[in-house]
């Protein structure tokens, strides 16, 4: 569990180390539906390609635990999608 403030509770499952997915309640203003998270470089960078390419950027970017970065957008197809950095000094191995 990570506690997201008002945001609620973010349930994450997994084995071991390794995460699968979480689960949380959305808020209304996020589309619903399964967000698959897409590893990147640069957050920041990447939005900049989101916009470019006709997506539009939900929230963020945003710092979550353990000092990743996410953001949430939307193709221009409407599919929800998020972008994800994890700094090397928080990767695990």
């Amino acid at each position: 569990e990570m506690d997201m403030g008002e945001g609620g509770i973010y349930q994450m499952y997994g084995k071991g180390e390794t995460m699968y997915g979480g689960i949380y309640n959305a808020s209304p203003e996020m589309p619903a539906g399964w967000c698959c998270y897409i590893m990147v470089e640069s957050v920041p960078e990447a939005l900049e390609r989101v916009k470019e390419s006709g997506g539009k950027v939900l929230n963020g970017p945003m710092e979550v635990s353990g000092g990743s970065v996410v953001s949430q957008c939307v193709d221009p197809h409407g599919a929800l999608f998020a972008l994800h950095h994890v700094p090397a000094s928080s990767a695990i191995l």
